[in-house]
């Protein structure tokens, strides 16, 4: 309804600026500051209601009196807080339909069907314009002796020539020739649009007339000049019988004769009465107050300190908005039951406290960010189809930038947890995710989105459906953020550290384009010229990501000398070299970086000659599946997913906690192998790929030994084996891959040469379970699938909807990552 509502406000703006029209203007003489007038008041009346403004009013705060002091925790009394919701059978009632709700369609319908007539009544117009014409002073003149005659659109002017003299046809010329000149035309275009737009508004109309009255007085006043006032007078009186129904015209007795004749013989305004027009600004200085302008209170004393710490809570979902639902409870009466008990307790430990959603009200959000605080919590509850799916979830948002939304939000997490974690009777996860939340994102200030725990979950339900744990809860988000409140620091000292490690560097920096080596470096740089590379790979290099060594790149040897390649995280993990390998590469150029004490070069590829590990084995035969715990075929695609498998490969065999053997690309790719030769030789890995086509495997990160000769050396490895992603192209990302081959309307991206992005109506059926989604995201070795905006329907037909849902190939799970409305709004 909120469109509604702002052609509303329009509305009313245009009724007290015609309201003044009428009264004060409408019989003055200048007629182009009418128009002007006319059609700035119009466009004004559009953009008042689009602007927002705050006041702050001060207000003095009434005198308390022998006030005790309140612990950080106070205790809160039963009825502080309302009941809880009883776990009783209850008949849902019929809800009777909202016809209100078919407002907003019924008003753009009648919108459109106006646009339509208006775009047909042009199309007639344009139609006449190609007929004969004969060009007078600029003027394109159209014979026409019936329909709508002696008017003009732009530079056409329709004329009965029959029906005039010559000295009548010069006069309608000149009038014509004004309307052109002066593009009156295009305000007529302007107000069709308008009054298809605002159909219901009676108002409209009356600008409509009262513009055209305007574009006549004008021309009326200047061929008057020419060739009289009596003269021109009798003309329009002759022709005054002559109609036309083609609204977007100017016709030249259309207007009320009558008023145009007396104009003509009215003496001129003095221009003394242009001051009239400044009338209007009190008109639109108090439109803009009661439209855009809201008043807030503000305690006088805190105009003299900081800016006092308000907590602001979102209670999410309400109204006809239920969120999740299991037994009678739903999600939208638990959180505003919590959102009430945080209040209590926030406020008695002297937190100023907002509410977005005070009661059971579907609240919108844009609305929901129009609260002012310091910080927002906003509480949710999850549900997932899968049982085991527990615990309370902490989600962030926001970026390192000017607001520092992001560090906030992260300390917001770290003092919560440090409190929630002595909670009993529910899981609480350590780590906060970063997402990206439409609320946490469009609010001015940080914020976390608390997920209570899982209803779906029978220890969560039962935990979050109590109301001793509901209070307890509450007092241990309260703690949390009365730590919060004491040990952050405020945003200059958090913009100070910033600033101090960057100068930090800077010095650092500065010193090292001083240094010897620095100049070194240039020169070797400056002398080097695109060549190819061959040489061995000295050491591998890592670089510390989130606490975690990661590898980009390598040292080359190459004649003596030594290289920083650097080759990208995506790509190291996709090539199997390690330290000693021979490798070619093509340099284009050699670059000096600050963390390098050697050249550093990007190549556009490495080939690796020769591996220092051992030689692939060659595989012979067809695999064959011996034995397997489960077995899922998608026939479609002819990918086989396989649980606990057993295969034989001609003389080897092969053991695998999951495999995933894709028939058409000759590909198997197993986790947690091991591979058994004929003569007692055994392979273990993490990861092993096949590629029957060429009859050759791949092992990495393995832990085993072949003839008892050599362990398989691994490219992941750092003092103890990492867990690490599979290097191949998924089943998943193939899968979703073939969607965009067999349906042209999709619309495929690829990002960082990894994540493949598909958009449009995106279907996926797998083994009977069914994901559909706006946008469908996965990664090369991943087999996991994300879909946003959309729909999982399970083997049994079960449906679940969420703004983005998690999906996982083997395994057959999913999760909703974020419920409907947490990161998009209503699609």
């Amino acid at each position: 309804m909120e469109p509604l509502y702002y052609f509303l406000k329009v509305s009313a703006c245009t009724m007290l600026f015609f309201t003044f029209y009428l009264i004060v203007l409408r019989r003055l003489t200048f007629f182009k500051i009418n128009r002007f007038y006319l059609l700035f008041t119009l466009m004004i009346s559009f953009i008042i209601p689009t602007l927002h403004f705050t006041v702050e009013r001060e207000v003095v705060q009434a005198e308390v009196v022998n006030t005790p002091e309140i612990s950080p925790v106070a205790t809160i009394t039963e009825q502080t807080f309302e009941a809880p919701i009883q776990n009783q059978l209850t008949v849902p009632l019929e809800q009777a339909f909202d016809y209100y709700s078919l407002l907003p369609y019924l008003y753009f319908l009648i919108v459109l069907g106006l646009l339509f007539v208006a775009t047909w009544r042009l199309f007639q117009l344009v139609k006449h314009t190609k007929n004969s014409v004969e060009k007078i002073n600029g003027l394109k003149i159209v014979s026409k002796a019936k329909g709508f005659t002696n008017c003009s659109f732009f530079n056409y002017v329709f004329i009965d020539e029959e029906n005039l003299t010559e000295t009548e046809l010069s006069i309608l010329l000149k009038h014509e020739e004004v309307h052109a000149k002066q593009f009156h035309s295009i305000d007529k275009i302007i107000l069709m649009i308008l009054k298809a737009v605002l159909w219901f508004n009676p108002v409209v109309y009356l600008y409509d007339k009262a513009l055209e009255q305007a574009h006549e007085f004008e021309a009326d006043e200047t061929t008057s000049q020419n060739f009289g006032t009596p003269e021109y007078a009798g003309l329009l009186l002759r022709l005054a019988i002559s109609k036309s129904e083609m609204p977007l015209v100017h016709n030249f007795v259309k207007s009320p004769i009558k008023e145009r004749i007396k104009m003509l013989f009215n003496s001129k305004s003095k221009n003394m009465k242009k001051l009239m027009y400044l009338l209007a600004l009190p008109i639109g200085l108090g439109l803009l107050w009661g439209f855009t302008v809201d008043v807030i209170d503000v305690l006088a004393s805190a105009k003299n300190e900081e800016k006092v710490f308000t907590l602001v809570l979102d209670a999410g979902h309400g109204g006809k908005n239920k969120g999740a639902e299991v037994k009678g409870y739903t999600e939208k009466d638990i959180t505003l039951t919590m959102s009430n008990k945080i209040k209590a307790l926030a406020e008695a430990s002297g937190i100023r406290v907002v509410t977005t959603r005070p009661s059971d009200e579907n609240v919108s959000i844009n609305d929901r960010t129009k609260a002012e605080g310091t910080i927002l919590l906003s509480l949710h509850l999850n549900s997932s189809l899968k049982a085991t799916a527990n615990g309370i979830e902490m989600i962030t948002s926001g970026s390192y930038n000017n607001d520092l939304k992001l560090p906030k939000s992260n300390s917001i997490t770290y003092y919560l947890y440090k409190e929630l974690k002595n909670i009993t009777g529910i899981k609480v996860n350590n780590k906060p995710k970063l997402s990206n939340i439409l609320l946490l994102n469009q609010s001015p200030i940080p914020g976390i989105l608390l997920e209570m725990g899982y209803l779906t979950n029978k220890s969560d339900f039962d935990f979050i459906t109590n109301e001793k744990k509901q209070d307890e809860l509450a007092k241990l988000i309260v703690a949390g953020i009365l730590v919060y409140k004491e040990k952050l620091p405020a945003s200059e000292e958090m913009r100070a550290k910033f600033k101090k490690s960057y100068e930090e560097f800077n010095v650092k920096y500065t010193a090292w384009k001083n240094s010897e080596l620095y100049k070194k470096l240039t020169d070797e740089s400056k002398s080097f010229k695109s060549q190819t590379l061959i040489g061995t790979v000295n050491s591998l290099n890592y670089v510390k990501i989130g606490g975690l060594p990661t590898l980009d790149g390598f040292i080359l040897k190459s004649n003596n000398k030594l290289y920083r390649i650097y080759i990208g995280r995506d790509e190291a993990k996709a090539l199997l070299f390690k330290a000693g390998d021979e490798v070619s590469l093509y340099a284009p150029k050699t670059e000096v970086w600050f963390d390098s004490e050697y050249p550093a070069i990007k190549p556009k590829k490495v080939t690796v000659l020769k591996s220092v590990g051992v030689a692939p084995a060659k595989l012979e035969s067809k695999p064959k599946l011996i034995s397997s715990a489960t077995m899922n075929v998608d026939t479609k695609n002819n990918i086989t997913y396989i649980k606990k498998g057993i295969m034989e490969i001609g003389d080897v065999k092969l053991e695998a906690e999951d495999i995933t053997w894709d028939t058409n690309n000759g590909i198997i790719t197993a986790k947690i192998a091991t591979i058994q030769f004929k003569n007692g030789d055994k392979v273990v890995s993490k990861s092993i790929i096949y590629d029957v086509k060429k009859g050759t495997y791949k092992a990495l990160a393995a832990s085993g030994n072949i003839a008892a000769k050599a362990t398989i050396p691994s490219l992941y490895v750092v003092n103890k084996s990492p867990e690490i992603e599979n290097p191949t192209i998924s089943a998943a990302y193939q899968l979703v891959k073939r969607l965009k081959t067999n349906n042209d309307s999709l619309k495929m991206n690829l990002m960082l040469d990894k994540i493949l992005l598909i958009s449009g109506k995106v279907n996926l059926n797998v083994d009977g379970y069914a994901l559909t989604g706006r946008v469908m995201q996965v990664e090369k070795d991943s087999n996991l699938i994300t879909a946003h905006m959309a729909t999982f329907t399970d083997k049994n037909g079960h449906k679940v909807n969420g703004d983005v849902i998690e999906f996982d190939l083997i395994s057959k799970n999913y999760k909703v990552a974020q419920p409907v409305g947490a990161a998009y709004m209503k699609y």
